[in-house]
């Protein structure tokens, strides 16, 4: 590779100038961001925190099962805390079960 070909790639001006369709302009991302900050306050569900008491109670009876370590309460705010936080990614007014999934399987996935 010629040194100009080396240059081009390496710097910024030139890499800003290939647009590549899977990235969020900068500008952009700023204004989601602060759009989520100021205006977005996701909010669980009587259904969901049944769903999350649930899990709760399953995770604490399976490691009193296997004498594992058992989960803390603050286990389940910070479920609680990651489901609210990706439902704000994508600016909605209420926790979806789905948003509880993940939020658990982030937890698990950082236990096992």
């Amino acid at each position: 590779m010629l040194q100009s070909e080396l240059d081009q790639q390496l710097l910024p001006n030139n890499r800003m100038n290939n647009h590549r369709p899977d990235l969020i302009p900068q500008v952009l991302l700023k204004k989601y961001l602060i759009y989520s900050k100021r205006f977005i306050r996701p909010k669980l569900q009587e259904i969901d925190q049944n769903k999350i008491t649930q899990f709760y109670s399953d995770i604490r009876r399976e490691a009193n099962l296997v004498g594992g370590i058992p989960i803390a309460v603050r286990h389940i705010e910070s479920v609680i805390r990651m489901s609210e936080a990706w439902a704000k990614m994508h600016l909605r007014d209420y926790v979806r079960s789905d948003d509880i999934d993940h939020a658990i399987e982030m937890l698990l996935d950082s236990f096992l």
